[in-house]
Order: structure tokens, then sequence, then C-alpha cells
């Protein structure tokens, strides 16, 4: 895993804008996996006033909460659609798992067979999880996961549940990490002193389900791209 630091999170974000048009670029229908967060919104701003025009390229989310419908202000449906509403993606390309699907199950292998029938990810976007998590994968996801079903931490449902006015939805279905790392290209966004702490153990820890997000470190294709304030744990 190439490791990229920036000055400013603006600055990584646009790199990350970058990594989108080389992925057009390269297959101008490519499929690209996009995350929700506060992290990766300075990415979505940059990507509507950069004038790009992506008519063929594709989008899947990365994770949905179970029991949302994609009408659900709060559903990551919702703000997929929202904050690429003005980009160069055109909306009928947006293929947005259904958290109220009847059979969540039958759900997570729709979104798994979509993504081989769009002939794979072409960028999968990340953030990074304080602990580790990468979309909804967890601690303890085998890297062999595909698109599932899962169970969400304590952790994760209280740093997610401003929304929720409490805790976010226990259950969620993410795409998996061997779904991730079966991507052409990998780009993980991590900006700001609160990730320093996590961006450390993902340099210095072993690779294992335990930090999920360490599966990207396998991978040739797979880009960290921090701001100063993320890497400050890591540098020297």
């Amino acid at each position: 895993m190439l490791v990229e630091q920036y000055e400013t999170a603006q600055d990584a974000a646009a790199r990350v804008v970058a990594l989108i048009e080389a992925a057009a670029d390269a297959r101008p229908d490519a499929l690209l996996a996009l995350p929700t967060g506060q992290t990766p919104l300075a990415v979505y701003r940059l990507l509507r006033k950069s004038g790009l025009d992506l008519p063929r390229v594709h989008v899947v989310n990365l994770d949905e909460y179970i029991g949302l419908p994609q009408t659900d202000e709060r559903s990551y449906a919702t703000y997929v659609r929202r904050e690429l509403s003005g980009s160069g993606i055109r909306r009928e390309n947006l293929h947005l798992i259904d958290g109220a699907a009847a059979e969540p199950h039958d759900e997570a292998g729709r979104i798994e067979a979509l993504i081989g029938e769009l002939g794979g990810i072409d960028l999968a976007i990340t953030g990074l999880g304080l602990n580790g998590h990468v979309a909804f994968n967890e601690p303890g996801s085998p890297f062999a996961s595909p698109t599932r079903v899962v169970s969400l931490s304590p952790g994760t449902r209280q740093v997610n549940g401003g929304p929720f006015g409490g805790l976010a939805p226990p259950m969620a279905i993410t795409l998996g990490l061997s779904t991730l790392t079966g991507s052409r290209a990998v780009a993980v966004l991590a900006t700001g002193a609160h990730k320093a702490e996590v961006v450390a153990r993902l340099a210095r820890d072993p690779v294992s389900p335990s930090l999920p997000a360490s599966a990207f470190r396998l991978m040739y294709n797979a880009t960290l791209v921090l701001d100063r304030a993320a890497a400050q744990q890591t540098s020297g």
C-alpha cells in the first residue's frame, strides 16, 4: 500500500478527485464504490466544482443501514444522491443498496452480482474508522468476506448516531473486504488529528482481521491518502 501525505484535508481530497478522474480516463464506464460520512464531503464538493463530465461512470455505495428506505434522509442512499447532485455523474447510474429490502441477504447478493455485471470496481474510496473498520467491515471481519449483512459495534453505532438521536441502527449491508480488495484501485482517505492513532496502527500493526483496513496493505494498487494532521504519529 502506497502512503501519500498532503498538507491539508483539502489537498488530500483533491488527490482523491484526481484518482476518480484517472479511473474514468482509463475506463469511461468505470464503477466507483463511494463512501459516506464527514471525511469525504470535501471530495464531493471538489468533484462538483471540477466540471468533470462522467456520463458513463457508475456508482455503488459502500454500505447502508438495514431498515432505512432510500427515501429516508438518514440513509446513505440519500447522502450519495445529495452529494453527487450537480456532479458529472448521472443519477441513473447510481446503484444504491436498498436498506429496506425485504430480504437483506438477498440484497447483499444482488449488489455483489451487480458489481460483477458492471465489470468490477475500478476505484473504491473508503474512509478509516477509529477502530480500523472500512465500509462497515468491523474488526474480526474475514478478509475473504463478500458483500453481506453485518452487525455494527457499539462504538460505530455511537460515532454514527447523531442523525438518530443516539445510536445508529444495529445492522447494515456492506461491501465485503474481498469485494473491496478485488477492486482495480483503492483509496483510503483519512484526515484530521482524530484519525492519527488509527493511521499509526495501520502503519505498524500486523496485517490481521482485527484491523480490517490492514487488508489493503496486501494490495499494490491501494493508496492511503492523508493530511498532515492524520499522519502526525507516523512521521519520522
